[in-house]
């Protein structure tokens, strides 16, 4: 949606079952600019929460009821939300950026039911913290990016905080070629697999409880590949994305972006995958896993549906 300044709002849309739509809601926090969202989790009364961030700047969190009226929102100056976890007391934790006149941070907030904070870790360095997960004893873990040695590059950081905030360990990947950065993560057993970018390939990187690498996979097209998403499911490893080019792994090639789900063992070898939004040309944003099924959210207002394979 586009107000009449030409900024755009978030949307929020609800479907049936049958994947009609219900209703669907523009949001605007107020302010002269545009409104990404970025998250939406269902809360303890099956209302809904929504983070993001505004072109100014200016992180938000909102609860949205099921007609899609919004009941509440906060916003934070100098803040950019990209994910979102429920915790216990009906509050929330949310990664993103903290803004300053030196650049960007990533930013880790604790909120109580009602969007205030009661706690926050903003790194010492520059860079963004995009997917986190929270583990049973509290820990967190985050992915994200980070300044390099190298001042135009960016290395792919993933960073893991106790309950009380203290950094435990984190992994980077150093290299001063590429700008690399991480943006999801799944816990499978008792190692971590982390998704993100490489300039315009894509890479999922393997670790061990303590942070050590285990393996590191980079999946490449003669134009541009990107993975966003990662699930674990059914003892295999689904990540989302899309590219544009000639994919030599699966033998397509294609003249316009596409979406593309990779389905790969622990080993990260590939086993089965699947093309979808052929001659759209969409970008793939976002994936979950529900009743078997995967949603994959792209650019244009598009949702594709495919069953687990």
């Amino acid at each position: 949606f586009t107000d009449f300044d030409n900024e755009y709002d978030g949307i929020i849309a609800k479907f049936d079952q049958n994947y009609n739509l219900i209703w669907i809601e523009n949001f605007n926090v107020g302010l002269d600019t545009n409104e990404n969202i970025y998250r939406i989790i269902e809360n303890q009364i099956g209302n809904y929460i929504i983070v993001g961030g505004t072109g100014s700047n200016q992180g938000f969190i909102a609860e949205i009821n099921t007609s899609g009226q919004t009941l509440w929102f906060n916003n934070f100056e100098l803040f950019e939300f990209r994910d979102i976890l429920a915790i216990e007391n009906g509050g929330f934790m949310l990664s993103g950026v903290k803004f300053n006149a030196e650049g960007t941070f990533g930013a880790i907030l604790t909120l109580n039911s009602q969007g205030e904070i009661i706690d926050q870790i903003i790194d010492d360095q520059l860079g963004f913290y995009n997917n986190m997960i929270l583990l049973n004893d509290g820990s967190i873990l985050v992915v994200g990016g980070e300044q390099s040695d190298v001042p135009t590059k960016i290395d792919g950081i993933v960073k893991k905080y106790n309950a009380d905030g203290i950094l435990l360990w984190q992994y980077k990947t150093n290299n001063t070629e590429k700008t690399r950065y991480f943006h999801d993560i799944v816990l499978v057993e008792d190692e971590y697999y982390i998704v993100g970018k490489a300039n315009n390939h894509s890479m999922i990187v393997q670790l061990d409880s303590f942070g050590k690498l285990i393996e590191m996979s980079i999946f490449s097209s003669s134009i541009e590949i990107y993975l966003n998403s990662i699930h674990y499911e059914n003892h295999h490893i689904y990540v989302s994305g899309g590219f544009f080019g000639e994919n030599n792994l699966i033998n397509k090639s294609t003249s316009e972006y596409v979406g593309l789900i990779y389905k790969l063992n622990k080993s990260l070898e590939l086993i089965e995958f699947k093309i979808f939004g052929s001659e759209l040309d969409v970008l793939t944003r976002y994936s979950i896993i529900q009743n078997d099924l995967i949603y994959v959210v792209g650019s244009d207002g598009y949702l594709f549906i495919t069953a687990l394979f």
